[in-house]
C-alpha cells in the first residue's frame, strides 16, 4: 500500500506540514480541558486581539469575538488546539 496515493477524505492521524493546524476540519468537536486564560493566549497567539466573550459551548470549542486586520471577528479555539476565525 502507497500511503502518497491513499484517496481518503479523512485527514491523516498525524500531520507534519503545519504545526499550528492539528486538522483541516477545525473546529474539532471534543472535551475541551483548556482554561479560558489559555484559549485566550492560543487564540492571541494565532494573530487576534482584544480577545472577549470567551464562552465554550456545547461541543466544547471555546467562541468569542476578537479584532485581526482592524476588523471584529468570531474566534474559536477547539480542544485540540486548532484556532480561527468562524466562517
Amino acid at each position: 500500500l502507497n500511503p502518497s496515493n491513499n484517496s481518503s477524505a479523512t485527514p491523516p492521524a498525524v500531520t507534519t506540514s503545519n504545526a499550528n493546524n492539528k486538522t483541516g476540519a477545525a473546529p474539532v468537536k471534543g472535551r475541551n480541558s483548556f482554561t479560558m486564560g489559555e484559549a485566550r493566549r492560543r487564540i492571541e497567539k494565532g494573530g487576534f486581539t482584544q480577545v472577549t466573550g470567551l464562552k465554550k459551548d456545547a461541543d466544547g470549542i471555546w467562541r468569542g469575538k476578537a479584532m485581526r486586520s482592524g476588523t471584529s471577528v468570531d474566534v474559536y479555539c477547539d480542544y485540540q488546539g486548532n484556532v480561527g476565525a468562524a466562517s
